[in-house]
Formats: C-alpha cells, sequence, structure tokens
C-alpha cells in the first residue's frame, strides 16, 4: 500500500535492465543446490563446533577490500543485511531451548552466522557484479522509491519468518493431534526394500 503506480513503475523499470536485472538475477542463487551445498560445507558444520563449545574460524574473503565495502554498503542500504539477520536469529533460537546454555549458544551462533553469512553470499554469487553495478544499487536505494522499497523488503521478511514459523509449528500440531486421534506413531516408518526384479 505504501506504492503508488509510478513507484511501481519505476521499480519494474530498474530491475528490467542493467544493475537491476542483475542483482535480480542473484536472488535465486542462495535457494540453489549449489549454495545449500556451500552452506553445508563451509557455515553449518562451524554451528555445530559452536553447540559442542568449539572453536570456529571466520570465513575469509579473497575479494578487493573495496568490492567488499561496496557489497557491504548495498546490504546496508537495500535491507538485505537486515533481512538475514533477521532469518539467523529465528533459525538459530528454532534450534534452541530456553535454558542457560542454549542462550549462550543462539548468542555465539548469531554472531558468527552474521560476521560469516555476508561473506560467503558475497564469495558465491556477487563476484559477478562490478563496483559500479552496486554503486547504481546503492544510488537507486538513495532514492525516494529504493527508500520505500528497502522498507518493504524487511517487512516481507519479517512476515515471511514469522508466517513460516506459525505454519511449521500448527503443522507439527495437527500431525501431533493425528497420530493420537489414530493411535499411530508419526516418525517416518522404516522402509522395506522391494526384490528387484
Amino acid at each position: 500500500p505504501v506504492f503508488t503506480e509510478q513507484d511501481m513503475k519505476e521499480v519494474m523499470a530498474f530491475y528490467s535492465e542493467g544493475a537491476g536485472k542483475i542483482a535480480l538475477e542473484h536472488s535465486t542463487i542462495y535457494d540453489s543446490e549449489e549454495s545449500q551445498a556451500v552452506l553445508q560445507q563451509k557455515l553449518y558444520p562451524n554451528v555445530l563446533k559452536i553447540a559442542m563449545g568449539q572453536k570456529t574460524e571466520n570465513i575469509k574473503s579473497s575479494l578487493p577490500k573495496s568490492y567488499q565495502k561496496m557489497f557491504q554498503e548495498y546490504s546496508k542500504i537495500s535491507g538485505l543485511g537486515e533481512s538475514i539477520n533477521m532469518l539467523i536469529k529465528q533459525a538459530v533460537s528454532l534450534s534452541a531451548s530456553q535454558d542457560k546454555d542454549d542462550r549462550e549458544y543462539v548468542k555465539a551462533a548469531t554472531k558468527y552466522l552474521t560476521d560469516n553469512m555476508g561473506t560467503l553470499m558475497m564469495e558465491a554469487g556477487y563476484p559477478t557484479m562490478t563496483e559500479e553495478d552496486f554503486s547504481t544499487l546503492v544510488n537507486f536505494y538513495k532514492s525516494p522509491v529504493g527508500k520505500k522499497l528497502s522498507k518493504v523488503n524487511a517487512t516481507v521478511i519479517k512476515e515471511a519468518v514469522k508466517f513460516s514459523v506459525s505454519a511449521a509449528m500448527k503443522f507439527q500440531m495437527s500431525q501431533k493431534n493425528w497420530a493420537a486421534e489414530e493411535n499411530v506413531s508419526v516418525d517416518a516408518p522404516a522402509v522395506e526394500a522391494e526384490a528387484e526384479p
């Protein structure tokens, strides 16, 4: 509702070509199998180390400092960084209970992921964007319509996280209720191997 018809035309025009189009194409990279493999290889093992009280190492970038700086500015002004942090906090807190040890784990795991997720994203996908592309994106997000879009991005992510958590909890509850009524287990049944023809 915060967008006028003219705002929508400007947003659509920006994301239809140049740096805007490239940025939009990048938004699907982190859902890909390759991206998930990178996360599993570089991030998840360290989150497990944190849970076991072991030391972790930060991910280092091989990209130039000037490039890293432009990526960070883009992340901050576009709402990308805030959205990532929100998802990280939600995911980590869902994997822990409320006792003291888990609160320490949540704090440590959140800090680790916050410090390293941006670097990993930059390494995994954004090198195909130039510093000039980032500069164009930053300038767009400094415009009146860009500022509106940044606020909307953060709100959409926040609501999406709340919805997905709520939906997952409702599904879990309905599964348990059904299992109790049917007097069956909700654990996955063992799959019997079929005889080969």
